[in-house]
């Protein structure tokens, strides 16, 4: 029977109505309940059909097969058991019978014309209003497919939605969101060769598979290895057959019910459900909306513990110290258990780590060097310059290797393409212009807008931040020889840091909401990127201002004036020079002289500093004295020109030198010029050096004071205040806390942005004037012990479980890490041109202007065309990543999508032919003279007209 012609009854005839009336079937021929029960069967048992496949079998159209299998779903929902755990908890707040919620203006906007109820204007109690929020958020969790369960606690001070989800809900929101699991290798080769897929028949299983599929391989030809089906992932299908997929116990310790969604996949879709908005089927719960709002009940939205596996956490990683487990982390548990951004970050701290080991042994070899020598530009500190160079640029591109396996080991390699948007997300509902569905969108132009708007302030702020390091920085002018100050300043500018960045992750954070980004991911790395903008100004911008701007705006004569270390006898050779008064007060030719002749008396006549000049002349005073005096009586705002007399030295008018060595009539400086540009490298390394290891060691000890002190002390007063709510409560009374108590009350994992800015912020310090102090490598990587068992600890102890969102990486982060390693590239170059000993003697600056700027140029090309031929070299993306990303692919069109395999052409030919012919004058031949003439005209259209064909 044509499906015209059937008879089907009501609307719903073909898969009855939704409380299970079958009574439709009378009106049905019996061919059609035939087909209608084959229909049924195949639906229930998830076979690897499509609807119009299933339409040609049955004869039923495409719309009534859709309107069966929506019935299907609504029976298995309604028939499904209670969940076997329940995995999530929203905590709420009771509330106060005696406070007032009192009715908003839009609340009012609402009120029905014939309200008559008093709380519509004098506010209904706390805790009833409080209980109305609960008892939506319980029926719109119950509306996401999820089974919730509420309690109190015993102290009637909180009240608790547990959430779980049934496995049939479970398989229905997977299927719906297209959820990756991981294949398991044996089924899937078995399933492969049922469909005639060449990838499975050729791929040899290893001994101890079942009989009937080891003799499934007896007639074919193994060549490939089983660890190629490793780690490959597809989405779930409740069509595709099961056993493509990994098996799971869904007890732990109980292998009889068996499950192909791990914990991670579960929870995941537990909290996608719960954010996922109404019109896609979820709860649609703004989860930081409603925490941030101290109004709001809801205090806490998290996943359970399992103790047991924070035991093991804890007792077979936090408190190991082996030192063979040191730069260790149980990488794979901490993913399965925590999520993949956990997962990420340890990833690149345990790499980070073990990379900071060949540094660290160089840095001890160059800083032993410098100790012997007594200098920081030893003569081979450009080796180590070359090394970080080369160090860096490799690191980060054998970190995007690593990173890429890790994307594919964990199934990462699709979720930016499945990620849920954030329920703080505001867009239009339009069509998708490639799929023609729904979707929510948000306008380019609008957040470009806000954008903008945005990085302005950032700009304004990071402007007053650099105003703030400038004046710290100024204020160690004023004294550059006191230790004391500099370290002082140091510290200040190390807490300027943490404070700055306090107050602009606040303000970057609102701005960030506001930009209105739609999936987490997106969130994320653009608060990365005002992040690091804001952290790269504020952390280095000392340590260049020291290194390069300061040298160049003061010049070589303020060193030599105020450093001890610069010519170390300028102050008595300075003192000689005023006290001859020798020098010609008419000329001009040096421009010391110059100076002296135009500012002397003028000097004199300062009444604030005539004693000072009459202690600088005074060879019998005690040195320092001297010293103080004479740095302050000769004093320029300028370049201090005056005191380049001490190098370039002058002619004097009756022959007599401070030195008594008179050459060619001219008195000598009392250093050379040479000697004097090397002094000058030394005193400003050793300002680079005092600064980066005090902003060094600021900066760890106020992260372990943040990470370690600060979430005791916080556990500790939520503790107390706890008990005295109870008491309060219960008449002094206390109970003991149930596990959901516990960790409602702990603190909540945000991201591992802060994490990863500690850890970036230490590689510039690491790579950009590691000439300074080579030790920060050594330094950095026992930070980096402790830092990983501290972060452990957070983890494992004080912090709520995160929510399950997946991550295809560190995202902008490894931007950043290739932008500071080109930074590191150009800053080491800067360093050697400039600092170091072998270019300051081989390139003479006053001999051969710009010479310096010639030879950091072209080294910059050579490292440049180096860099480049390294990062050819060496791909992002291992060859073996991509093949198996393609070979995902394959495996998951074939074994779940029901695509068939592209065997054509598989087997090999019996011979190849290389396309010539052998001599062999038996074979037939063409005679030129039995061809006929070529035509003049019409030779493409030939055989028809090309007007009328």
């Amino acid at each position: 029977m044509a499906e015209e012609d059937a008879t089907y009854g009501d609307t719903a005839q073909t898969g009855g109505d939704e409380t299970g009336n079958e009574d439709y079937k009378s009106e049905m021929s019996e061919s059609d309940l035939i087909k209608l029960g084959l229909l049924q069967g195949l639906i229930k048992k998830n076979v690897n059909l499509s609807d119009f496949e299933l339409a040609e079998l049955t004869g039923f159209g495409v719309d009534k097969i859709g309107e069966i299998r929506k019935k299907a779903k609504l029976r298995t929902q309604s028939n499904a058991q209670a969940p076997f755990s329940f995995d999530y908890v929203l905590a709420f707040d009771v509330g106060d019978k005696e406070k007032k919620h009192k009715a908003s203006r839009k609340d009012k906007k609402n009120m029905p014309d014939d309200a008559s109820d008093p709380e519509w204007t004098d506010g209904m109690p706390q805790d009833k209003y409080y209980g109305q929020i609960f008892n939506n958020f319980w029926q719109r969790l119950e509306a996401a497919k999820l089974s919730v369960e509420a309690y109190r606690a015993k102290d009637k001070t909180m009240m608790f939605l547990v959430v779980g989800i049934t496995e049939a809900n479970l398989e229905l929101w997977a299927d719906e969101r297209d959820a990756d699991l991981l294949i398991d290798p044996v089924g899937g080769v078995a399933v492969g060769r049922e469909r005639g897929f060449a990838l499975a028949k050729r791929t040899k299983l290893n001994a101890g598979d079942s009989s009937a599929t080891q003799a499934a391989n007896d007639d074919l030809t193994e060549t490939l290895d089983v660890s190629n089906w490793n780690f490959m992932y597809g989405e779930f299908s409740r069509q595709a057959d099961p056993k493509v997929y990994k098996h799971y116990d869904r007890i732990p310790g109980n292998s009889d019910v068996q499950t192909v969604f791990d914990e991670k996949t579960r929870l995941r879709i537990i909290y996608e459900s719960i954010i996922a908005d109404s019109n896609e089927g979820g709860a649609e719960i703004k989860i930081e909306d409603c925490l941030l709002n101290k109004g709001h009940p809801l205090t806490a939205v998290f996943p359970l513990h399992d103790q047991e596996r924070l035991q093991h956490f804890n007792d077979d990683w936090i408190k190991s110290w082996t030192p063979s487990k040191l730069l260790w982390c149980p990488l794979e548990e901490l993913r399965d258990y925590f999520g993949e951004p956990v997962g990420f970050y340890f990833a690149f701290l345990q790499f980070y780590m073990r990379w900071l080991i060949s540094p660290t042994i160089v840095g001890i070899i160059f800083f032993v060097w410098q100790t012997i020598q007594g200098e920081f530009a030893v003569v081979g500190i450009p080796l180590l310059c070359f090394f970080i160079i080369f160090w860096c640029v490799a690191f980060v591109d054998f970190w995007l290797r690593a990173e890429a396996r890790y994307r594919m080991q964990w199934g990462m390699t699709k979720f930016q393409q499945k990620a849920v948007a954030r329920p703080q997300f505001n867009g239009d509902w339009t069509h998708d212009a490639v799929t023609g569905l729904w979707v929510e969108q948000f306008s380019f132009f609008k957040r470009a807008c806000r954008v903008s708007t945005i990085y302005t302030f950032v700009v304004v702020w990071l402007s007053g931040c650099v105003a703030a390091v400038v004046a710290v920085l100024l204020t160690r002018d004023n004294d550059p020889n006191n230790l004391l100050l500099k370290v002082g300043m140091g510290v200040v500018n190390g807490v300027m840091i943490f404070v700055f960045d306090a107050i602009y992750k606040a303000v970057s954070t609102y701005g960030n909401e506001w930009e209105n980004h739609r999936t987490e991911e997106d969130y994320q790395n653009a608060l990365v990127a005002k992040a690091f903008c804001f952290k790269f100004i504020n952390s280095f911008a000392s340590l260049f201002y020291l290194a390069f701007v300061r040298p160049t705006q003061k010049g070589t004569w303020y060193y030599v004036r105020f450093y001890d270390v610069v010519c170390g006898t300028s102050s008595e050779y300075m003192s000689q020079f005023l006290a001859l008064d020798n020098w010609d007060k008419d000329s001009t030719a040096d421009d010391a002289i110059g100076w002296f002749n135009e500012n002397f008396a003028a000097l004199q006549d300062d009444a604030a500093r005539g004693s000072d000049y009459d202690v600088c002349i005074d060879m019998t005073a005690e040195e320092a004295d001297r010293h103080s005096a004479c740095v302050s009586f000769v004093h320029d705002e300028d370049k201090n020109i005056g005191w380049s007399v001490v190098v370039q030295g002058y002619v004097p008018t009756d022959g007599n030198c401070p030195d008594d060595a008179l050459a060619d009539g001219r008195c000598p400086g009392a250093c050379t010029v040479d000697d004097t540009d090397l002094d000058f490298n030394e005193a400003v390394l050793q300002e680079v050096n005092i600064q980066l290891l005090t902003l060094f060691l600021t900066a760890i000890f106020i992260q372990n004071t943040l990470e370690v002190g600060l979430p005791l002390l916080i556990e500790w007063i939520k503790d107390r205040a706890k008990r005295k709510k109870q008491a309060e409560a219960n008449d002094g009374e206390f109970f003991d806390e149930t596990e959901a108590e516990d960790q409602a009350t702990k603190g909540a994992y945000a991201n591992t942005i802060d994490d990863m800015s500690e850890l970036v912020v230490q590689y510039g310090y690491v790579t950009l004037f590691c000439m300074a102090f080579p030790l920060t490598p050594l330094l950095a990587l026992l930070n980096n012990i402790v830092e990983m068992k501290v972060d452990g600890t957070n983890l494992v102890k004080s912090l709520q479980r995160p929510h399950p969102n997946g991550s295809v990486g560190l995202g902008s982060w490894n931007s950043i890490l290739a932008v500071l390693s080109i930074i590191a590239i150009g800053t080491n170059v800067a360093l050697i041109t400039w600092r170091s000993k072998v270019v300051t003697l081989l390139i003479n600056e006053d001999e051969q202007p710009g010479a310096k700027w010639i030879f950091c140029s072209i080294l910059m090309v050579i490292l440049g065309i180096l860099v480049f031929i390294e990062k050819w070299i060496i791909p992002d993306v291992p060859l073996e990543v991509e093949q198996a990303i393609e070979r995902q692919r394959l495996i998951e069109a074939v074994l779940i999508l029901g695509a068939g395999p592209d065997n054509d052409g598989d087997e090999p030919p019996n011979e190849d032919s290389d396309g010539g012919i052998q001599f062999d004058p038996a074979l037939e031949f063409i005679d030129v003279e039995t061809l006929p003439d070529i035509p003049l005209n019409n030779v493409r259209y030939r055989g028809q007209d090309p007007v009328n064909p």
